[in-house]
């Protein structure tokens, strides 16, 4: 019935309503399609509940003039009023939600959600203590189930970034994930237990199975391959690309390995460069080095300065240069502290292998391999010991007057040994019977009067 005065105070239409001209005093309920052909005048709500969906106990019951929100489960989306384009698959999904723009799909996901914004999670207890954080993505059971307060995360995995609370800006993809985690930022994590141990460490990225797995707030380090910078924790701008690259890392800083097992043995050494496998895997705490090529290395744990270029160069002392490739072509080694090598100095002599010493001399070069018990080459510059078939005895002829010899233990499987009795090393200083090479790297560096061999340098080995 229409009133004397033209207006209603309160009109429910659950068909189809059509209208002239309408005045609504106070509320109007549309539970189908209305048309208007002239002015409506509304003094009260409109309620349009045909753009809502709520199945479930309880689901979406306190809903008013929100719009395009959809609730199943019981208790999802029961306290929004007015908010809308939320959705809520799950029992207690956005239960306490009075925000817009929220996507919730599993148990208890984002329960309590209260005025944070564009989330979206998929997983029971996925983002499920998350009140005011905006605009984070959280796939996987108890996928940043902690967060309260953090901002645009986002997370794929089970109990990936499981404790962050307040933290911003992180990506975890894998299991187990920056799995502690509280207030570090920035922070990208790939692969299963990749920066697990992480808790306020900001900008790391570490991409490979157990990757950065120990680093608690070390900061701006990149690891890129399985178990790279596996062990470090404080280090902090270190780069590991290559699996167990920097493996023992710790606390060193600002390091570089790139190849499989690069500086692998490194634990406190600083601004050391490797490239190549393997390349400065017998450094552990030297500093400045660099090395290029597969197995370049130095013949000192705490090296210092050192430069290896080259396939198996090595480098015998502290701010020293050694050059695996010719700058001819040819397959010399170059050994050199602070001198400067011309082209003429390469190719005027006529020496296939050629070594520059300190003194800037030319010498011979090369490198032999001798397995088992035998003659020590005078002609190459390098040997190295296999003792693959157990405890040998090696000898050393009598080299001309300058000439220098690096002997170092490749193969490890007994000791060798060298003796006085051999008559060609020479008595005096610390050496009287012999010298001993017990372990892999173990080195000695001789230099010959022109009949007998001294020991200029040595590691590892024993001197008796």
């Amino acid at each position: 019935m229409i009133p004397k005065d033209g207006a209603f105070s309160t009109i429910k239409v659950q068909g189809e309503g059509k209208f002239g001209s309408v005045d609504v005093r106070k509320d109007l309920t549309v539970d189908g399609d209305t048309t208007g052909g002239g002015d409506i005048n509304l003094g009260g709500i409109i309620d349009i509940v045909g753009t809502n969906t709520g199945v479930g106990d309880n689901a979406l019951d306190s809903v008013t003039r929100g719009m395009n929100n959809t609730g199943i489960g019981s208790m999802a989306l029961t306290t929004v009023t007015t908010q809308s384009d939320n959705t809520a698959v799950g029992a207690d999904a956005l239960t306490v939600n009075t925000a817009t723009g929220n996507t919730a799909v599993g148990k208890d996901a984002l329960k309590a959600n209260t005025t944070g914004t564009g989330n979206n999670a998929l997983g029971k207890d996925a983002l499920t203590l998350n009140t005011t954080g905006v605009d984070n993505c959280s796939f996987g059971s108890n996928a940043l189930d902690a967060n309260t307060t953090g901002n645009r995360n986002c997370v794929f995995g089970k109990d990936a970034l499981g404790a962050a609370s307040t933290a911003n800006d992180n990506c975890a993809f894998g299991h187990n994930t920056l799995l502690v985690n509280t207030s570090g930022s920035s922070c990208v994590a790939v692969g299963k237990d990749a920066l697990k141990a992480n808790t306020s460490a900001d900008a790391n990225t570490a991409v490979g199975k157990d990757a950065l797995k120990a680093n608690t707030t070390g900061d701006s380090n990149i690891a890129i391959g399985e178990s790279s910078l596996l062990t470090n924790t404080t280090g902090t701008n270190n780069v590991a690309i290559g699996r167990a690259s920097l493996f023992l890392n710790t606390s060193g800083n600002t390091n570089t390995g790139v190849g499989s097992n690069s500086l692998n043995l490194n634990t406190t050494g600083v601004n050391n460069t490797a490239v190549g496998s393997t390349a400065g895997d017998s450094i552990t705490t030297g500093t400045g080095n660099t090395f290029l090529g597969q197995t370049a290395d130095s013949l000192s744990a705490i090296g210092v300065d050192r430069i290896a270029i080259g396939r198996a160069a090595i480098t015998q002392a502290d701010k020293d240069c050694q050059l695996g490739q010719r700058v001819d072509g040819g397959t010399g080694i170059c050994y050199y502290r602070t001198q400067e090598v011309s082209r003429e100095d390469w190719i005027g002599n006529g020496l296939t292998d050629a070594v520059i010493n300190n003194s800037g001399d030319i010498a011979r070069g090369g490198t032999q391999t001798l397995v088992g018990a035998g003659a020590v080459s005078i002609t190459e510059k390098i040997t190295f010991l296999d003792t693959t078939g157990g405890a040998v005895a090696v000898t050393l002829a009598a080299g001309v007057a300058g000439q220098e010899k690096i002997i170092r233990m490749t193969v490890d499987a007994g000791a060798a040994t060298m003796s006085l009795a051999g008559g060609n090393l020479l008595s005096g200083g610390a050496l009287t019977t012999s010298i001993v090479w017990n372990d892999v790297g173990d080195s000695v560096h001789l230099l010959c009067d022109g009949s007998k061999w001294s020991i200029v340098g040595s590691f590892g080995v024993t001197i008796s």
